[in-house]
This record gives C-alpha cells, sequence and structure tokens, in this order.
C-alpha cells in the first residue's frame, strides 16, 4: 500500500511541476515613451491648444525683433552721418526698444 500511495504522489507532483503555467510563454516588452507621448491623442490636442494659445504672442515677437532689427540697421547706417544729440537719442531708443 505504502508504495503505490508513494507512486500515486510522485505522479501527482510529477503532472502539477508541469502545469500549463509553467509551458505559458514568456513575453519581455519595450515601451518607448517619448514615441507615446508625441502620439497621444491628448498630447496631440493639448499641443494644438498651446500654439493656440500663444501663436499671436508669438508673432507679437516676431515682429517685434524684426522691427528692432531694422532700427539697428538704420542706425548703423546714418549713425556717421547723424548730430550728437540724434545719435544719443537713437541709441537710447534702441536701448528701450530692447527692453
Amino acid at each position: 500500500m505504502v508504495p503505490t500511495r508513494l507512486i500515486l504522489c510522485l505522479v501527482l507532483f510529477f503532472l502539477m511541476s508541469f502545469s500549463a503555467a509553467s509551458f505559458a510563454e514568456v513575453r519581455v516588452g519595450f515601451v518607448d515613451i517619448p514615441f507615446l507621448i508625441d502620439k497621444a491623442p491628448q498630447a496631440i490636442e493639448a499641443s494644438a491648444r498651446l500654439e493656440a494659445q500663444f501663436a499671436p504672442r508669438q508673432q507679437s515677437l516676431k515682429e517685434q525683433r524684426d522691427e528692432l532689427n531694422e532700427l539697428k540697421k538704420e542706425f548703423e547706417k546714418e549713425s556717421l552721418v547723424m548730430s550728437p544729440e540724434k545719435r544719443v537719442q537713437a541709441e537710447q531708443d534702441i536701448r528701450s526698444f530692447e527692453r
């Protein structure tokens, strides 16, 4: 009786050790977080909202930068023939515009 019980326990142990879970396929994955952030619908929507919100300010800054560059070019071109008072005034205008 003991040998059959021992054999039965060994067979059950053997069968339980090779269950379906042990034959399950192991999968290893990689998540590309920057790709997900760039392509997520929520990220695209937020980016569009930010673009719409700050586009007027961006355009205004670009126009001011262009105007400042134009003032500097004009000053460099005309500074040699300007009177000292006009030169000082133009320099002050440029400095105040830069702020």
